[in-house]
């Protein structure tokens, strides 16, 4: 199993805690003003959280880290886990600095405990990994996404952010920082059951086989009452409503 010593983020993942940080960060110039949201983080289902570039520009010019160093979602966990853990096997792993070209870049996962339980980041890089990371304010931070499991480690859903959390995007990790080249943020995407063909058929039932929408309402347009019910003097309908006859 592969660790790697991280250190608290400074920064709070939510809110308006996190725009005051933000602000204070930036005046201090340990934020980049232009820093945004370059990983999208889909929380919905805890065996499948997706990590995924959004294509937004890096915040900082930096090529001092590499894959080996990776790069570390800042104050992911909602609080610290008591227990080490990485992962190495992932159900999509195409996620990279957008400069780069081989895949794949990163090849391990980590929740950062290996020091304690004393920080809250979770970092991703190459174990062995020597390759220099190029990031670039002309270029997108990220590409790809990687997908982790995190029943894998027997993570509780309530140490994932809630939708809508954020917080940094670190190249490198705290004890080896290239600098803040993002932000990240927690989403949910809603999963969507079956093909939507319920609805159609919902909306269809009644309808003898084979009649379309228009079908239905010229025929429900020209229902004629027998003669029988009809009042004295009352004219049949021409054909020009569709019915015939």
């Amino acid at each position: 199993m592969l660790c790697k010593r991280f250190s608290r983020g400074r920064i709070s993942s939510s809110g308006c805690l996190l725009a005051l940080a933000a602000v204070v960060m930036c005046a201090a110039g340990q934020l980049p003003a232009k820093a945004g949201v370059v990983l999208e983080i889909d929380v919905t289902n805890i065996s499948a959280v997706n990590f995924t570039a959004t294509g937004a520009l890096s915040a900082i010019n930096n090529s001092t880290t590499t894959n080996g160093d990776g790069i570390a979602v800042l104050n992911f966990f909602v609080s610290p886990y008591s227990t080490a853990y990485s992962w190495s096997t992932f159900a999509t792993n195409t996620l990279k600095p957008s400069t780069a070209s081989s895949l794949p870049w990163y090849t391990v996962a980590q929740a950062d405990t290996s020091s304690g339980p004393i920080s809250r980041d979770f970092g991703i890089y190459n174990g062995p990994g020597s390759a220099p990371q190029v990031f670039s304010t002309t270029s997108a931070a990220l590409a790809g996404t990687i997908v982790v499991d995190f029943t894998e480690g027997g993570f509780d859903s309530s140490l994932l952010p809630s939708p809508g959390a954020s917080g940094n995007v670190l190249a490198g990790y705290p004890g080896n920082s290239g600098g803040v080249i993002g932000t990240w943020q927690a989403v949910a995407v809603p999963e969507v059951i079956g093909d939507g063909s319920d609805f159609l058929t919902s909306t269809t039932r009644g309808r003898k086989p084979g009649a379309s929408r228009k079908d239905t309402q010229v025929e429900n347009l020209c229902y004629e009452e027998p003669a029988a019910l009809r009042p004295v003097g009352f004219l049949k309908r021409d054909a020009g409503c569709g019915c015939g006859g």
